[in-house]
């Protein structure tokens, strides 16, 4: 009897066990959303539908805690402010970037959202994230040692601050304040219409510039 008592008890205990796991259905899961842009809007959106809002701090990050939402969902950060080396006050940053997720079966999810993933999500591409990862490990300093050891959100921000420079070089050979009429933000929009008018990085048929 007590053997068969034990015997009948195992797959109960296994059940058990097995009900225990995490169900992506019923995930809950923290959102973390890094920026450049400072005390920006920013918004979760299910479609056209707001799950959640908030602003980004002086980091330029937000994060949401209790979301469920297992599908894909988008990252809109819309104004604020940005920290560039080529003003030595905050620029005001008046569009807007953003970038798309899925939490699958992730507790903590950190995106990026940037003129990167903007892009990502405008060029019908593949292979759009290799090109361009490949193209920021060369916009970093020319040491392979330092190369190699920054992150690829360091990349980005260098990056930026390279376009900022840029901005203010073409200001000044303009006689204009830099970050108005030629600013950062002006020059990655067109950079990025240029880029995705045709889904064609190197070669693009429609001159822009």
């Amino acid at each position: 009897m007590k053997k068969f008592f034990l015997t009948a008890l195992i797959p109960v205990v296994l059940f058990s066990c097995d009900t225990k796991r995490p169900d992506v259905e019923n995930l809950e899961y923290s959102l973390t959303v890094n920026s450049i842009q400072n005390g920006a809007n920013v918004e979760v959106l299910d479609g056209e539908t707001v799950v959640v809002s908030g602003t980004t701090d002086e980091s330029g990050a937000v994060t949401f805690s209790g979301l469920n939402a297992v599908k894909t969902l988008t990252v809109k950060v819309c104004k604020g402010t940005a920290t560039l080396v080529s003003s030595a006050d905050p620029v005001a940053w008046t569009g807007c970037n953003e970038t798309e997720f899925t939490p699958e079966d992730k507790q903590d999810v950190v995106v990026t959202v940037d003129f990167l993933s903007t892009f990502i999500s405008k060029y019908d591409s593949e292979t759009s994230t290799e090109e361009w990862m490949d193209y920021l490990g060369l916009t970093t300093l020319t040491s392979p040692t330092l190369q190699t050891s920054l992150t690829d959100s360091t990349k980005r921000y260098l990056w930026y601050q390279g376009i900022a420079k840029i901005a203010e070089n073409v200001s000044k050979a303009n006689s204009v304040t830099p970050e108005t009429m030629y600013s950062t933000e002006n020059l990655l929009n067109l950079l990025l219409a240029d880029l995705a008018d045709d889904n064609i990085i190197n070669g693009s048929t429609k001159a822009k510039f």
